[in-house]
Protein backbone atom coordinates (compact mmCIF):
# COMPACT_ATOMS: atom_id res chain seq x y z
CA UNK A 1 0.00 0.00 0.00
CA UNK A 2 1.68 3.41 -0.93
CA UNK A 3 1.18 6.15 1.76
CA UNK A 4 1.95 9.55 0.87
CA UNK A 5 4.48 11.52 2.14
CA UNK A 6 1.74 13.99 4.01
CA UNK A 7 0.72 11.38 5.61
CA UNK A 8 3.88 9.46 6.70
CA UNK A 9 5.15 13.12 7.78
CA UNK A 10 1.87 13.41 10.21
CA UNK A 11 2.02 9.69 11.42
CA UNK A 12 5.75 10.67 12.39
CA UNK A 13 5.04 13.97 14.20
CA UNK A 14 2.01 12.28 16.18
CA UNK A 15 3.81 9.10 16.96
CA UNK A 16 7.55 10.65 18.00
CA UNK A 17 8.18 13.96 19.52
CA UNK A 18 11.32 15.39 20.23
CA UNK A 19 12.76 14.26 23.56
CA UNK A 20 14.91 16.99 25.69
CA UNK A 21 17.50 15.05 26.56
CA UNK A 22 19.28 13.17 23.61
CA UNK A 23 17.86 14.61 20.91
CA UNK A 24 20.35 16.32 19.21
CA UNK A 25 21.50 12.27 18.85
CA UNK A 26 18.57 10.31 19.72
CA UNK A 27 16.65 9.48 16.31
CA UNK A 28 12.83 10.70 17.01
CA UNK A 29 11.55 7.68 15.11
CA UNK A 30 11.12 4.24 16.30
CA UNK A 31 14.41 2.45 16.93
CA UNK A 32 14.66 -1.18 16.43
CA UNK A 33 17.47 -1.98 17.84
CA UNK A 34 19.31 -5.66 18.77
CA UNK A 35 20.78 -7.51 21.41
CA UNK A 36 23.28 -10.04 19.26
CA UNK A 37 24.49 -13.43 19.62
CA UNK A 38 28.06 -14.12 19.79
CA UNK A 39 27.94 -15.27 16.04
CA UNK A 40 26.85 -11.66 15.26
CA UNK A 41 28.44 -8.31 15.02
CA UNK A 42 26.44 -5.07 14.25
CA UNK A 43 28.05 -5.64 10.59
CA UNK A 44 27.07 -8.82 9.51
CA UNK A 45 23.24 -8.32 11.29
CA UNK A 46 22.80 -5.26 9.29
CA UNK A 47 23.53 -7.46 6.23
CA UNK A 48 21.22 -9.87 7.01
CA UNK A 49 18.28 -6.82 7.46
CA UNK A 50 19.22 -4.91 4.64
CA UNK A 51 19.19 -2.11 6.57
CA UNK A 52 21.62 -0.68 9.07
CA UNK A 53 19.74 -0.55 12.44
CA UNK A 54 19.94 2.59 14.68
CA UNK A 55 21.37 0.85 17.91
CA UNK A 56 22.06 -1.95 19.77
CA UNK A 57 22.70 -3.25 22.95
CA UNK A 58 26.00 -4.38 24.88
CA UNK A 59 26.45 -5.46 28.65
CA UNK A 60 28.67 -4.73 31.40
CA UNK A 61 29.08 -5.67 34.68
CA UNK A 62 29.56 -3.38 37.93
CA UNK A 63 31.96 -3.58 39.52
CA UNK A 64 33.90 -4.32 35.89
CA UNK A 65 35.51 -7.88 37.39
CA UNK A 66 36.22 -9.10 40.28
CA UNK A 67 39.86 -11.30 39.74
CA UNK A 68 40.39 -14.97 41.06
CA UNK A 69 42.23 -13.33 43.70
CA UNK A 70 39.75 -11.27 44.88
CA UNK A 71 41.04 -7.91 43.34
CA UNK A 72 37.99 -5.83 42.38
CA UNK A 73 38.42 -4.30 38.93
CA UNK A 74 36.55 -1.06 38.21
CA UNK A 75 38.04 -0.86 34.50
CA UNK A 76 39.06 -3.38 32.38
CA UNK A 77 42.46 -4.09 32.28
CA UNK A 78 44.84 -3.66 29.35
CA UNK A 79 43.24 -5.95 26.30
CA UNK A 80 40.52 -7.17 28.54
CA UNK A 81 37.82 -5.44 26.39
CA UNK A 82 37.93 -7.33 23.51
CA UNK A 83 34.93 -8.97 23.54
CA UNK A 84 32.64 -7.61 20.90
CA UNK A 85 29.43 -7.38 23.13
CA UNK A 86 31.00 -5.73 25.62
CA UNK A 87 32.79 -3.11 23.85
CA UNK A 88 31.31 -0.41 21.18
CA UNK A 89 34.64 1.25 20.67
CA UNK A 90 35.41 -1.96 18.75
CA UNK A 91 32.34 -1.93 16.76
CA UNK A 92 32.99 -1.97 12.44
CA UNK A 93 29.60 -1.25 11.13
CA UNK A 94 30.43 2.09 9.96
CA UNK A 95 27.27 3.96 11.36
CA UNK A 96 26.43 6.33 13.82
CA UNK A 97 23.94 3.54 15.34
CA UNK A 98 23.93 4.08 19.24
CA UNK A 99 25.08 2.16 22.36
CA UNK A 100 21.83 0.77 24.73
CA UNK A 101 23.92 -0.58 27.42
CA UNK A 102 22.83 -2.81 30.05
CA UNK A 103 24.44 -2.59 33.88
CA UNK A 104 24.56 -5.60 35.76
CA UNK A 105 25.59 -5.62 39.37
CA UNK A 106 26.39 -9.38 39.68
CA UNK A 107 29.44 -9.52 41.07
CA UNK A 108 30.02 -12.07 44.08
CA UNK A 109 33.09 -11.41 46.46
CA UNK A 110 32.63 -13.53 49.82
CA UNK A 111 29.38 -12.83 51.46
CA UNK A 112 29.18 -9.74 49.63
CA UNK A 113 27.42 -9.69 46.28
CA UNK A 114 25.41 -7.08 43.32
CA UNK A 115 24.87 -3.84 45.17
CA UNK A 116 26.87 -4.52 47.86
CA UNK A 117 29.92 -4.21 45.52
CA UNK A 118 29.15 -0.90 43.94
CA UNK A 119 30.81 1.65 45.03
CA UNK A 120 30.75 5.60 43.69
CA UNK A 121 34.28 4.69 42.44
CA UNK A 122 33.20 2.16 40.18
CA UNK A 123 30.05 3.90 38.96
CA UNK A 124 32.42 7.00 38.16
CA UNK A 125 34.80 4.33 36.03
CA UNK A 126 31.73 3.07 34.73
CA UNK A 127 30.44 6.81 33.71
CA UNK A 128 34.14 7.83 32.31
CA UNK A 129 33.87 4.86 29.77
CA UNK A 130 30.24 5.30 28.43
CA UNK A 131 30.87 9.11 27.91
CA UNK A 132 34.11 8.27 25.93
CA UNK A 133 31.99 5.92 23.74
CA UNK A 134 30.92 9.17 22.39
CA UNK A 135 34.21 10.84 22.44
CA UNK A 136 35.93 8.12 20.46
CA UNK A 137 33.01 6.95 18.07
CA UNK A 138 30.51 9.69 17.98
CA UNK A 139 27.55 7.09 19.35
CA UNK A 140 24.65 8.37 21.40
CA UNK A 141 24.95 6.38 24.51
CA UNK A 142 21.84 5.14 26.90
CA UNK A 143 22.28 2.99 29.41
CA UNK A 144 19.63 0.51 31.19
CA UNK A 145 21.15 0.45 34.83
CA UNK A 146 20.79 -2.64 36.89
CA UNK A 147 17.17 -3.65 35.66
CA UNK A 148 14.80 -6.28 36.49
CA UNK A 149 15.18 -5.30 39.89
CA UNK A 150 11.85 -6.54 41.23
CA UNK A 151 13.33 -10.43 40.15
CA UNK A 152 14.43 -12.92 42.50
CA UNK A 153 16.63 -13.68 40.33
CA UNK A 154 18.89 -11.39 40.04
CA UNK A 155 21.74 -10.74 42.74
CA UNK A 156 20.13 -7.50 43.58
CA UNK A 157 16.38 -8.10 43.20
CA UNK A 158 14.03 -7.22 45.77
CA UNK A 159 15.44 -4.45 47.48
CA UNK A 160 13.61 -1.42 46.44
CA UNK A 161 14.81 0.97 49.09
CA UNK A 162 18.72 0.09 48.32
CA UNK A 163 18.22 -0.12 44.87
CA UNK A 164 16.41 3.51 45.03
CA UNK A 165 19.29 4.70 47.10
CA UNK A 166 21.99 3.24 44.54
CA UNK A 167 19.99 4.55 41.45
CA UNK A 168 20.30 8.15 43.04
CA UNK A 169 24.02 7.97 43.48
CA UNK A 170 24.16 6.80 40.15
CA UNK A 171 22.01 9.78 38.98
CA UNK A 172 24.45 12.29 40.39
CA UNK A 173 27.85 10.38 39.32
CA UNK A 174 26.78 10.13 35.93
CA UNK A 175 25.34 13.54 35.75
CA UNK A 176 29.31 15.13 36.61
CA UNK A 177 30.73 12.94 34.39
CA UNK A 178 28.92 11.60 31.27
CA UNK A 179 25.70 14.44 31.47
CA UNK A 180 24.72 13.07 27.95
CA UNK A 181 23.88 9.38 28.46
CA UNK A 182 20.34 8.48 28.56
CA UNK A 183 19.45 6.74 31.66
CA UNK A 184 16.91 3.80 30.88
CA UNK A 185 15.09 2.54 33.75
CA UNK A 186 13.76 -0.69 33.21
CA UNK A 187 11.68 -3.14 35.74
CA UNK A 188 10.11 -6.47 34.70
CA UNK A 189 7.04 -6.11 33.45
CA UNK A 190 4.83 -7.56 36.12
CA UNK A 191 5.88 -4.66 38.83
CA UNK A 192 3.41 -3.82 41.33
CA UNK A 193 5.39 -2.25 44.18
CA UNK A 194 6.09 1.24 43.10
CA UNK A 195 8.79 1.27 45.89
CA UNK A 196 11.62 0.91 43.17
CA UNK A 197 11.02 4.33 41.25
CA UNK A 198 13.30 6.70 41.80
CA UNK A 199 10.97 9.92 40.82
CA UNK A 200 10.80 11.60 37.64
CA UNK A 201 13.74 13.81 38.17
CA UNK A 202 16.15 10.84 38.34
CA UNK A 203 14.90 8.80 35.13
CA UNK A 204 15.13 9.97 31.66
CA UNK A 205 13.41 6.94 29.53
CA UNK A 206 11.44 4.25 30.77
CA UNK A 207 12.03 0.11 30.34
CA UNK A 208 10.67 -2.97 30.19
CA UNK A 209 11.30 -7.03 28.94
CA UNK A 210 8.87 -8.34 27.28
CA UNK A 211 8.91 -12.11 25.62
CA UNK A 212 6.38 -14.96 24.71
CA UNK A 213 6.97 -18.74 26.24
CA UNK A 214 4.71 -21.48 25.22
CA UNK A 215 6.00 -24.01 27.74
CA UNK A 216 5.94 -26.69 25.15
CA UNK A 217 3.54 -25.44 22.79
CA UNK A 218 4.64 -22.88 19.66
CA UNK A 219 1.38 -21.37 18.88
CA UNK A 220 0.18 -18.06 17.51
CA UNK A 221 0.76 -14.91 19.49
CA UNK A 222 -2.29 -12.10 19.59
CA UNK A 223 -1.42 -8.98 18.14
CA UNK A 224 -1.98 -7.34 21.61
CA UNK A 225 0.21 -9.44 23.53
CA UNK A 226 2.95 -7.09 23.58
CA UNK A 227 1.75 -4.61 24.52
CA UNK A 228 -0.53 -5.56 27.07
CA UNK A 229 1.84 -7.26 28.33
CA UNK A 230 4.08 -4.08 29.02
CA UNK A 231 0.98 -1.97 29.46
CA UNK A 232 1.43 -1.58 33.36
CA UNK A 233 4.63 -0.04 33.48
CA UNK A 234 3.97 2.15 30.28
CA UNK A 235 0.97 3.65 31.75
CA UNK A 236 2.01 3.84 35.50
CA UNK A 237 5.42 5.42 34.71
CA UNK A 238 6.16 6.55 30.97
CA UNK A 239 2.17 7.95 30.46
CA UNK A 240 2.40 9.21 34.09
CA UNK A 241 5.46 11.38 33.70
CA UNK A 242 5.58 11.83 30.04
CA UNK A 243 8.82 9.81 29.19
CA UNK A 244 9.88 7.76 26.07
CA UNK A 245 9.67 3.93 26.23
CA UNK A 246 11.34 1.45 25.10
CA UNK A 247 10.76 -2.44 25.21
CA UNK A 248 14.41 -3.04 25.88
CA UNK A 249 14.74 -6.93 25.28
CA UNK A 250 12.16 -8.80 23.60
CA UNK A 251 10.70 -11.95 21.13
CA UNK A 252 8.99 -15.34 20.84
CA UNK A 253 10.50 -18.10 22.39
CA UNK A 254 10.38 -20.72 19.90
CA UNK A 255 11.10 -23.82 21.73
CA UNK A 256 12.01 -27.30 20.92
CA UNK A 257 13.55 -30.82 22.63
CA UNK A 258 12.19 -32.01 25.67
CA UNK A 259 11.25 -29.51 28.60
CA UNK A 260 9.25 -28.68 31.93
CA UNK A 261 6.46 -26.29 31.89
CA UNK A 262 7.30 -24.10 35.55
CA UNK A 263 3.58 -23.05 35.40
CA UNK A 264 2.09 -26.51 35.62
CA UNK A 265 5.55 -28.77 35.95
CA UNK A 266 4.59 -30.60 33.11
CA UNK A 267 7.23 -32.69 31.54
CA UNK A 268 7.49 -32.65 27.75
CA UNK A 269 9.29 -35.06 25.35
CA UNK A 270 8.91 -33.27 22.74
CA UNK A 271 7.47 -29.54 21.67
CA UNK A 272 4.02 -29.47 20.04
CA UNK A 273 4.63 -26.92 16.71
CA UNK A 274 0.82 -25.91 15.95
CA UNK A 275 3.13 -23.06 13.29
CA UNK A 276 6.20 -22.99 11.45
CA UNK A 277 8.95 -20.23 13.67
CA UNK A 278 8.52 -17.91 10.37
CA UNK A 279 4.56 -17.48 11.16
CA UNK A 280 5.46 -17.51 15.17
CA UNK A 281 7.77 -15.00 15.00
CA UNK A 282 5.46 -12.64 12.49
CA UNK A 283 2.30 -12.88 15.34
CA UNK A 284 4.63 -11.92 18.43
CA UNK A 285 6.69 -9.01 16.31
CA UNK A 286 3.34 -7.59 14.55
CA UNK A 287 2.24 -6.15 18.21
CA UNK A 288 5.21 -4.09 17.84
CA UNK A 289 6.21 -3.31 14.66
CA UNK A 290 2.95 -1.65 13.33
CA UNK A 291 2.24 2.48 12.57
CA UNK A 292 -1.81 1.36 14.43
CA UNK A 293 0.41 0.44 17.95
CA UNK A 294 2.63 3.28 17.76
CA UNK A 295 -0.43 5.50 17.13
CA UNK A 296 -2.24 3.73 20.25
CA UNK A 297 1.42 4.03 22.05
CA UNK A 298 2.74 7.75 21.31
CA UNK A 299 5.37 7.39 23.85
CA UNK A 300 6.68 3.55 22.77
CA UNK A 301 10.44 5.05 20.94
CA UNK A 302 11.60 1.33 20.21
CA UNK A 303 12.37 -2.35 21.13
CA UNK A 304 15.50 -5.00 20.97
CA UNK A 305 15.59 -8.06 19.20
CA UNK A 306 16.55 -10.45 21.82
CA UNK A 307 18.69 -11.94 18.76
CA UNK A 308 20.06 -15.18 20.73
CA UNK A 309 19.12 -19.01 21.62
CA UNK A 310 19.70 -20.56 24.88
CA UNK A 311 19.03 -23.63 26.73
CA UNK A 312 15.77 -22.11 29.43
CA UNK A 313 12.67 -24.98 30.45
CA UNK A 314 13.51 -25.91 26.45
CA UNK A 315 15.68 -24.57 24.40
CA UNK A 316 14.69 -21.32 23.34
CA UNK A 317 15.55 -19.91 20.12
CA UNK A 318 14.57 -15.94 20.17
CA UNK A 319 16.12 -14.89 16.89
CA UNK A 320 14.74 -13.48 13.90
CA UNK A 321 17.72 -13.74 11.29
CA UNK A 322 18.96 -17.54 12.04
CA UNK A 323 15.72 -19.26 9.97
CA UNK A 324 15.60 -17.93 6.30
CA UNK A 325 12.05 -17.95 6.07
CA UNK A 326 11.34 -15.99 9.26
CA UNK A 327 14.08 -13.33 8.10
CA UNK A 328 12.25 -12.82 4.91
CA UNK A 329 8.94 -13.08 6.97
CA UNK A 330 10.23 -10.42 9.86
CA UNK A 331 12.05 -8.13 7.29
CA UNK A 332 8.17 -8.14 5.36
CA UNK A 333 6.69 -6.10 8.96
CA UNK A 334 9.95 -3.84 9.20
CA UNK A 335 9.01 -3.08 5.45
CA UNK A 336 6.01 -2.38 5.39
CA UNK A 337 6.59 -0.17 8.87
CA UNK A 338 9.28 1.77 7.10
CA UNK A 339 7.04 2.40 4.35
CA UNK A 340 5.03 4.29 6.18
CA UNK A 341 7.72 6.33 7.50
CA UNK A 342 7.69 5.71 11.11
CA UNK A 343 11.46 3.57 11.02
CA UNK A 344 14.84 5.26 12.15
CA UNK A 345 17.97 4.13 10.23
CA UNK A 346 21.43 4.63 11.29
CA UNK A 347 23.45 7.08 9.06
CA UNK A 348 26.63 5.80 7.73
CA UNK A 349 29.85 7.79 9.68
CA UNK A 350 31.77 6.83 6.00
CA UNK A 351 30.10 8.64 3.42
CA UNK A 352 30.28 6.07 -0.16
CA UNK A 353 28.87 7.20 -3.30
CA UNK A 354 27.03 4.34 -4.07
CA UNK A 355 25.36 3.32 -0.58
CA UNK A 356 22.17 4.90 0.59
CA UNK A 357 22.02 6.33 4.13
CA UNK A 358 19.77 4.35 5.79
CA UNK A 359 19.58 0.87 3.59
CA UNK A 360 22.24 -1.08 1.74
CA UNK A 361 20.26 -1.60 -0.69
CA UNK A 362 23.16 -1.28 -3.16
CA UNK A 363 25.45 -4.06 -2.02
CA UNK A 364 26.62 -6.92 -4.78
CA UNK A 365 24.97 -10.07 -4.17
CA UNK A 366 28.66 -11.30 -3.82
CA UNK A 367 29.33 -9.02 -0.82
CA UNK A 368 25.50 -10.20 0.59
CA UNK A 369 26.36 -13.89 0.53
CA UNK A 370 29.85 -13.74 1.43
CA UNK A 371 28.92 -11.60 5.12
CA UNK A 372 25.60 -13.64 5.92
CA UNK A 373 27.03 -17.08 5.72
CA UNK A 374 30.26 -15.73 7.27
CA UNK A 375 28.21 -14.58 10.17
CA UNK A 376 25.64 -17.26 10.47
CA UNK A 377 28.65 -20.32 9.85
CA UNK A 378 29.06 -20.68 13.50
CA UNK A 379 25.21 -22.01 14.13
CA UNK A 380 25.91 -24.72 11.31
CA UNK A 381 26.39 -27.21 14.24
CA UNK A 382 22.65 -26.63 15.52
CA UNK A 383 21.27 -28.04 11.84
CA UNK A 384 21.36 -32.18 12.60
CA UNK A 385 22.08 -32.43 8.60
CA UNK A 386 25.46 -32.50 7.27
CA UNK A 387 25.83 -29.05 5.65
CA UNK A 388 28.63 -27.55 3.35
CA UNK A 389 28.70 -24.05 2.50
CA UNK A 390 28.55 -23.23 -0.98
CA UNK A 391 30.66 -21.03 -3.22
CA UNK A 392 29.50 -20.43 -6.30
CA UNK A 393 29.08 -15.97 -7.02
CA UNK A 394 25.49 -14.70 -7.20
CA UNK A 395 24.66 -13.84 -10.57
CA UNK A 396 24.93 -10.00 -11.74
CA UNK A 397 21.35 -8.37 -11.80
CA UNK A 398 21.11 -5.19 -14.03
CA UNK A 399 18.83 -3.75 -11.09
CA UNK A 400 20.67 -4.02 -7.56
CA UNK A 401 18.37 -2.12 -5.86
CA UNK A 402 15.52 -3.58 -6.83
CA UNK A 403 17.34 -7.29 -6.18
CA UNK A 404 19.44 -6.94 -2.81
CA UNK A 405 16.58 -7.62 -0.69
CA UNK A 406 14.63 -10.79 -0.39
CA UNK A 407 16.65 -12.61 -3.11
CA UNK A 408 19.93 -11.97 -2.15
CA UNK A 409 19.58 -12.87 1.36
CA UNK A 410 17.65 -15.92 -0.06
CA UNK A 411 21.03 -16.48 -1.85
CA UNK A 412 23.10 -16.00 1.26
CA UNK A 413 21.21 -18.46 3.17
CA UNK A 414 20.97 -21.41 0.14
CA UNK A 415 24.53 -21.35 0.22
CA UNK A 416 24.84 -21.79 4.08
CA UNK A 417 22.22 -24.63 4.50
CA UNK A 418 22.59 -26.71 0.61
CA UNK A 419 22.33 -29.86 1.33
CA UNK A 420 24.85 -31.90 -1.16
Amino acid sequence: MHISSAVSAAIVAALFPLSALGQARLPTKFILGAWLDVADTSTTFNAKMGRNLPSYQAAVSIPYNITSDGIILNDPRPGEDATYLSNPQGWTDGTDASVFMTVYADQVLGAAEGMALVTDESIRSLAVRLAKITTDTGRAVLMRWLPEMNGAWMRYGQRPAEYVALWIRMHRIFRANAPNVVLVWAPNYDLRDESYWPGPEYVDWIGCSCYWKGWGVNSLIDQSYAMDTVSGVYNTYAVRYNLPFVIAEASGAWESGPGVSPITGASFASVTNQVDQATFQRSFWAGLLSPSVMLQYPLLRGAYIFEVAKMEEFYSDFRVGNDLQTLLTFRSLVDAADAAGVMAWANRTTPRATTSASRNTTTTATSIATTVTTSLATTAAEVSSAVEVATTAATKTSDAKKTAGAFLLSVSYLFLFCIV
